[in-house]
């Protein structure tokens, strides 16, 4: 049996990593999330913020060593449509 959902509008107010809008007939497995992430300066929230003056210096000089990433995996993936 088949059903038909119909969206007016779709609204994605953020995304993250790894995330995906799947609409249909759609074959998603086997993901893998790797991430280094560095910030000089967090995020700032509210309202009225006052940010003078300000360094923000990140130095990150053993990059290739702290994460190093071998995904060598094999994920099988199969999918039977009636």
């Amino acid at each position: 049996m088949t059903y038909r959902i119909v969206f007016k509008a779709l609204q994605i107010n953020a995304s993250n990593a790894n995330a995906a809008v799947v609409i249909g007939d759609a074959r998603v497995a086997g993901w893998d999330g790797s991430i280094k992430y560095n910030a000089g300066q967090g995020a700032v929230y509210g309202h009225h913020n006052l940010n003078l003056a300000s360094l923000n210096l990140n130095l990150d000089t053993d990059r290739w060593l702290d994460s190093p990433i071998v995904d060598a995996d094999c994920k099988a993936t199969w999918r039977l449509s009636l």
